[in-house]
């Protein structure tokens, strides 16, 4: 699943059933669902009756499933040839249904019969409707989305990753409409004179979050690879608009096949376009479901974000049906082993099929940064967590089970050679294919393939919180590291990690040295010209350096005799440190001067990124003194970039060329902004606009627009079909200067104009707004019944995380006691880590302000 929608702990004891049950209860499990369901999109509800074959250890007379949001009208259990009718009872706060029979059965198979009933909610999780304009009128599709434990809500079933079974599936749907499901169609037949029952081959043995069941008036875009049908499925119209992700996902399918030394092993993939999805994207079997914008590509008003974000995500998805759905985690704690390795490998593919698009660099900054953001907390938490309540399984799909793994997965490549790490996955897979694995399981094949120490090496890194920073000293010709865990809020801590330093002593001249304890002594054979730790940024650790080695390194920055990623680790950690106040921001602001011709999009947008972060959170002579420095080195990127695009540039200029036209305009360059307006005036007669440019163009005019400008976003907003385009002008709305105005953009995003899906997006985008964001917290609290109604249950509870997110901007005591408070009196469940996480965020903001004189 990536979490992310498309421009994101040990416990001694558990006491949730859970938990316990995936531990003790595996006296029965699931061999065979056979499903009939029945869905009507005009009163907007589903039925169903479902045969579950067993299989029973040992007598019992209790069965225990999941479910939740249903009726039950029906249930039976047959075993021995004897059908007994047992107590029903469904328990709304475990999500438990009970089937109390009236004598223990034996052990053997056993069949139980349940029929149930359902609404076709909005609430995005479970089984639910998707809305959509079709030549005016109002459609509506069904879909479902179950991971991590909403099947549930569409099927009584046991709920667990481990309880893989097979489904024989058909549903019972209006003639005019089509079904998608898992595997292909077996069979279509009429029901009456206005329905059919269309039913669908037997899926390979699978766990119910994969399941997937789709019902409306799809379009289909199709096309095959070696013997694999695929297609694009979308609402009326919009098919056309799948053409790059179809060639995209045969480009990847081959990568992948070869790469793991598996074919792919359904007959068919659907990539299935859902107007209303939580998320960006979900791996379902043969069934892969996408927000809009994470799969639709309009070559006319499709930005290069959103195309390669598609390949991305595409490779994303497609990574699960090897790496999550063929073999597949025992339980949640090792959810990291689906979505690190997805996210690594994603990027590994990518960059391979289109290297001109930089993606190492890219991981950088879309994965790597947030881990090590996240990770700096006292807050955070393992990447192997044991689950103790069902609404945490939603609070580890993070920063942590996804950047962190995945960041820690390309460290180990890099430790012990890409052939080692490959041969290691394909007999991982080979060996649990169709099965269930741990991450025991994974060291155990990666150690077979190579001559490292894996599990002792990554137990640190995946067992403990956190991360380290290396102190990296030279006293004469010999080389002193020290390990300590990096925090941002301090505290003692005393952890220690395996870490793989490669420390580069001149161009091309690399030491490898692994720092498994507290300080080591290191005397190289080589001379030492300079030292460059961490050097190709593979390793997920920080480095401080002494003031000698860093001025070296500065000269080496300044002149680009540094590689784009070293240039930008020295920079980054740097600014980790001052955020840190192990150093003064001051330092870093002097350091950065070494960056003023900086041409690498990785490098320059972090450096352009991390001077406006401080001005926004800052006031007083700190804002000032970071608002001259940022408006000089915006300046001197946009003389190199300019509004419109070079002959032979890099395609990633694209990105930094936005983000530096934004950063002018919202400091207030009065050339930028007419020119902004310029072209936004030209838009508006012409509709000629580079998408590449257009994000930044709209929020621009917003910035410097009026009442009458606001009208004119909102009526282009109201009126734009393009999901992409639509999403530019609702961010746009959240980048004024004028208050009242931007009120009224909050309440808009909870008016039924604006998807839920896309619900948290303004406030998201107005907490980065210097004037904006003071107005995101109050409104928040003014609106949290209606925001938890609209957002509380299920997989929907991290559309409210994101906006508890939002809270970290703020900067004093005062406000973190008040968000303390709010949230002791207001709990959520699901989001009681990210109030944590935003807590000491706020502290952090506070500290730093306070010893940078900022506040």
């Amino acid at each position: 699943m990536d979490r992310r929608p498309p421009p994101l702990r040990a416990h001694k004891e558990s006491t949730n059933r859970l938990w316990i049950d995936m531990k003790k209860d595996s006296n029965v499990k699931p061999v065979n669902y056979k499903i009939d369901f029945e869905i009507d999109l005009k009163p907007l509800r589903f039925s169903g009756k479902e045969s579950i074959v067993l299989h029973v250890a040992k007598p019992t007379n209790r069965i225990v499933l999941n479910a939740a949001d249903l009726k039950i009208t029906g249930a039976t259990l047959t075993s021995d040839g004897t059908t007994l009718k047992p107590r029903v009872r469904l328990d709304k706060k475990s999500e438990e249904l009970t089937l109390r029979l009236p004598k223990k059965i034996a052990a053997g198979d056993a069949t139980i019969v349940v029929e149930f009933e359902g609404v076709l909610s909005d609430g995005l999780a479970g089984l639910y409707r998707s809305r959509y304009i079709d030549k005016g009128k109002t459609k509506y599709i069904a879909t479902t989305q179950f991971e991590p434990a909403d099947a549930r809500r569409a099927f009584p079933c046991f709920d667990e990753p481990a309880m893989k079974a097979t489904f024989d599936v058909s549903v019972t749907i209006a003639n005019g409409l089509k079904a998608i499901s898992n595997m292909p169609v077996s069979l279509e037949e009429s029901v009456g004179k206005s329905k059919k029952r269309v039913s669908f081959e037997r899926t390979p043995k699978m766990p119910t979050y994969l399941f997937y069941l789709g019902v409306g008036e799809f379009e289909f875009l199709e096309d095959s690879f070696e013997g694999v049908t695929i297609r694009v499925a979308t609402t009326p119209g919009k098919s056309h608009q799948g053409a790059y992700a179809v060639d995209v996902t045969k480009k990847i399918l081959d990568y992948y096949n070869k790469y793991f030394g598996v074919a792919y092993p359904l007959p068919k993939l659907d990539l299935i376009a859902v107007p209303d999805f939580a998320i960006g994207a979900m791996e379902n079997w043969g069934a892969i479901t996408f927000r809009e914008t994470a799969i639709l590509y309009d070559p006319k008003t499709s930005s290069k974000e959103t195309q390669q974000t598609i390949a991305e995500i595409v490779a994303h998805e497609l990574a699960h049906q090897w790496f999550g759905n063929l073999v597949t985690m025992k339980w949640w704690n090792d959810l990291w082993l689906n979505e690190s390795f997805a996210t690594w490998i994603s990027f590994k593919t990518v960059a391979h099929l289109y290297p001109r698009w930089d993606m190492w660099n890219q991981f950088i900054s879309m994965e790597t940064v947030g881990a090590l953001g996240l990770d700096s907390l006292k807050t955070s938490h393992p990447i192997e967590v044991r689950v103790k309540r069902p609404h945490e399984l939603i609070e580890i799909f993070d920063a942590i089970s996804y950047n962190k793994g995945a960041s820690v997965l390309r460290m180990l490549e890099a430790y012990i050679g890409e052939d080692a790490f490959r041969k290691g996955l394909q007999t991982y897979i080979a060996k649990h294919a169709y099965a269930n694995a741990t991450t025991e399981d994974l060291w155990s094949a990666l150690e077979s393939s190579s001559t490292g120490t894996v599990k002792k090496m990554m137990d640190t890194w995946t067992k403990q919180t956190g991360y380290p920073f290396v102190s990296v000293e030279k006293e004469g010709s010999t080389i002193i590291l020290e390990q300590k865990r990096f925090l941002l809020e301090q505290a003692r801590d005393e952890t220690l990690w395996y870490v793989p330093v490669r420390l580069e002593l001149y161009k091309g001249k690399f030491l490898d040295v692994v720092l498994n304890e507290k300080k080591k002594w290191i005397a190289p054979n080589d001379e030492i010209v300079y030292m460059k730790a961490n050097a190709g940024q593979t390793g997920f650790y920080r480095v401080r350096y002494t003031d000698a080695l860093l001025e070296e390194l500065k000269r080496r920055i300044a002149d680009k005799r540094l590689g784009s990623l070293d240039r930008w680790g020295v920079q980054n950690d740097l600014y980790a440190l001052a955020r840190a106040c192990d150093v003064p921001f001051e330092k870093y602001l002097e350091f950065i001067e070494a960056y003023a011709d900086e041409d690498d999009y990785l490098v320059a947008e972090d450096v352009a990124d991390n001077l406006y972060r401080v001005y926004v959170l800052s006031s007083g002579d700190l804002r000032a003194h970071v608002q001259e420095r940022a408006l000089a080195f915006y300046r001197k990127q946009f003389e190199r970039l300019g509004w419109d695009a070079r002959e032979g540039e890099k395609e990633n200029d694209a990105f930094l060329r936005s983000t530096i036209i934004t950063y002018l305009g919202v400091l207030g360059d009065a050339d930028v902004l007419r020119e902004a307006h310029k072209r936004f005036q030209k838009f508006t007669r012409t509709g000629a606009l580079n998408p590449d440019l257009r994000r930044t163009v709209y929020l621009l005019e917003a910035w410097q627009g009026d009442a009458r400008t606001y009208a004119t976003l909102v009526s282009l907003y109201k009126k734009e079909q393009s999901p992409e385009e639509k999403k530019r002008f609702l961010l746009a709305l959240a980048g004024s200067q004028d208050e009242a105005l931007l009120k009224k953009t909050l309440e808009f995003s909870l008016s039924s104009a604006v998807r839920t899906q896309d619900m948290p997006a303004p406030a998201i985008v107005m907490a980065t707004n210097p004037i904006g964001w003071a107005l995101v917290w109050p409104w928040i609290k003014e609106n949290w019944t209606m925001l938890r109604k609209r957002c509380g249950k299920g997989g929907n509870v991290k559309l409210i995380e994101r906006l508890v997110e939002t809270t970290s901007v703020l900067a004093t005591l005062d406000a973190e006691r008040d968000v303390r408070a709010f949230f002791n009196k207001n709990r959520t469940p699901g989001t009681e880590k990210a109030v944590a996480q935003s807590l000491e965020r706020i502290r952090v903001n506070h500290r730093f302000l306070e010893k940078n004189g900022g506040l």
